[in-house]
């Protein structure tokens, strides 16, 4: 199974721009996706920086990440590091890292309907 890429450029509203590049495995069992911000300008603040996304697909598992790093400036100032895994499977999700230099985790259990 072939898999399949895009490309995309977004103008931001103030100016400069949002570039997108994903990729689909063949079997669909995975998924990447880089958002870059080059002088993204909206509302008074500009973003600079990366996110990327990624996401594999098994018969009984799912397993995402989040990284990437931002800096914003104008009416905003500072900057943003982005470090998160997680893992889903059989009624659970548990996800852990740092957003923004604070720690994230959780561990979410659904149980079977009665």
């Amino acid at each position: 199974n072939a898999g399949a890429t895009f490309q995309a450029s977004v103008n931001c509203l103030g100016g400069g721009t949002l570039a997108l590049n994903g990729d689909f495995s063949g079997a669909l069992t995975g998924f990447s996706l880089a958002a870059v911000f080059s002088a993204c300008q909206s509302a008074g603040v500009s973003i600079d920086g990366n996110l990327d996304y990624a996401l594999s697909v098994s018969q009984t598992t799912l397993t995402f990440s989040y990284t990437g790093n931002l800096e914003f400036s104008g009416d905003v100032e500072g900057s943003c590091e982005l470090s998160l895994t997680g893992v889903s499977s059989a009624g659970s999700l548990s996800y852990s890292g740092t957003i923004c230099g604070y720690e994230a985790g959780a561990t979410i259990s659904v149980g079977t309907p009665e």
